[in-house]
């Protein structure tokens, strides 16, 4: 009895002893797995770290080359428009977004690197920033704006009718300075395509302005008929940017042209509706920008606030709200108070992220229908940096 209780105590012992012998090579094994993929993901994420920090770098410095080029021309430009006015601080300002966009469209199928590239896309994109300063300086006219980014308005300096006539100036040797540049190409079809999407821009922006200016109460609080404004106005204008960049890369492929619209459209959108909510998410913006709270959401203009709000009041704040309109700065706080109520902010960026997400959908179906590849990564690197430039205006 004590011999088979004495052997069942060894049996034991050895098979617990096994069993933990395995258990500890399991875990040890395992904890050498976890160990190993953990290094893994520190090394991918620093990675993918490094990889946006080249991204953001090459971006940066391709603006800068870009720019360089853009302001020579763009100096040149605007002194044979008129060159005592060409000094307008308004005139020397700004971001050059839309140039930009005309330099990303040509390089799709181009190397970003190419210094004649650089230079051939920035005399083309004089073109369009004409197109874009045109419409601002008239904008700010019919707004009464004093400031634009920080700067005298250019009306407020030169005068108003002078100003009007500068633009109408700015147009007309717009086009001509496309039609020089593309008759160098040699190529009828590209030549006729591209000042006839210059023509259909400068149009539909005024078809866009015509409907602003004329929109009654209930226009402006349809949310339909502002988002058919927005798409007129700068919409097409970021739209036709990055598209007729893309007819002067010389490598036409009709799908690929079709989704670079979209991403247009979509990147126009966005843009606007992120300078619609500015007044809201951050006042001391908007004042430091234009010089005081003129904000379109009083003046009767498009802004993409006043649908959405408006939709989501209940009848009695539709009533303050309407009363509102017009107003004074006071006026705008108040209805800032009715935007926070209703999470009007929180409902907007939750459409806008939805867009946001599809345009790197849109980005994978380009991506094997261009020749540049890099193009995609450097182009989803502008997204993000935008993005994060935008959010830091608006608080969020």
């Amino acid at each position: 009895m004590r011999r088979r209780r004495f052997s069942l105590f060894v049996y034991h012992f050895f098979i617990v002893g096994i069993k933990n012998w395995f258990d500890g090579m399991r875990r040890g094994i395992i904890r050498s797995y976890l160990l190993e993929l953990m290094k893994k993901c520190i090394y991918l994420m620093e990675d993918a770290v490094l990889n946006n920090q080249l991204l953001l770098l090459e971006l940066s410095t391709l603006k800068k080359k870009f720019d360089f080029e853009f302001r020579k021309d763009w100096e040149s430009f605007i002194k044979k428009c008129n060159k005592d006015m060409s000094k307008a601080n308004q005139l020397n300002i700004g971001n050059h977004t839309r140039p930009f966009l005309v330099y990303l469209g040509v390089t799709t199928n181009c190397n970003f690197s190419n210094s004649n590239i650089i230079k051939e896309s920035a005399q083309l994109a004089v073109s369009i920033e004409a197109i874009h300063k045109a419409s601002v300086i008239i904008d700010d006219i019919i707004d009464g704006d004093l400031l634009r980014r920080g700067e005298k308005c250019m009306h407020y300096e030169f005068g108003e009718y002078e100003t009007i006539f500068f633009a109408v100036c700015m147009l007309s040797l717009g086009i001509q300075n496309a039609n020089d540049i593309l008759s160098l190409k040699g190529i009828k079809t590209l030549h006729t395509t591209t000042i006839n999407f210059l023509c259909d821009t400068i149009y539909s922006m005024c078809h866009g302005a015509i409907m602003e200016i004329s929109a009654d109460i209930q226009n402006q609080t349809n949310l339909e008929y502002i988002q058919k404004v927005i798409n007129s106005e700068t919409i097409k204008l970021i739209e036709n940017s990055l598209y007729i960049g893309f007819l002067y890369s010389g490598i036409i492929n009709e799908q690929a042209g079709t989704i670079l619209r979209d991403i247009g459209k979509k990147c126009g959108y966005i843009f606007q509706v992120m300078n619609d909510l500015e007044a809201f998410c951050n006042p001391q913006h908007i004042l430091k920008y234009k010089g005081n709270m003129n904000s379109d959401f009083l003046r009767s203009r498009k802004n993409i606030i006043l649908p959405y709000l408006y939709n989501s009041c209940n009848k009695i704040d539709k009533k303050r709200l309407l009363e509102l309109l017009g107003g004074d700065e006071l006026s705008f706080f108040k209805a800032k108070s009715l935007f926070d109520k209703y999470k009007i902010k929180e409902k907007i960026l939750n459409d806008i992220n939805d867009i946001y997400s599809s345009l790197f959908i849109n980005l994978a179906k380009l991506s094997p229908l261009i020749s540049n590849q890099q193009w995609v990564d450097v182009f989803e690197m502008y997204l993000k940096n935008t993005k994060s430039k935008y959010q830091a205006i608006l608080q969020v």
